[in-house]
């Protein structure tokens, strides 16, 4: 399991995850395989229940699952488009 610690040495995310990214826009985290986004800050914006997560623009992000995808605005938190909903 993965964490990360801040330049003083404290746990600034605990190790929970497979794997760890620091991203510019966000840390990307992988846990049962699924991936997921925190902030810059270390809080949960994207639960870990995508195969994968995509930057489009630096507030916008695609998540894609196996029925379809996800577009998530970073700024909100909110998906702002769902593949899988029927409009």
């Amino acid at each position: 399991m993965e964490g990360l610690i801040d330049t003083t040495g404290q746990i600034f995310i605990s190790p929970l995850y497979e794997d760890i990214s620091v991203m510019k826009n966000g840390i990307l985290v992988r846990s049962n395989g699924k991936s997921g986004l925190l902030t810059s800050d270390g809080i949960l914006l994207i639960p870990c229940l995508y195969d994968k997560i995509e930057f489009l623009s630096s507030t916008i992000v695609k998540a894609n699952e196996v029925n379809g995808f996800v577009y998530i605005n970073l700024e909100t938190g909110r998906i702002i488009y769902n593949s899988n909903k029927n409009e």
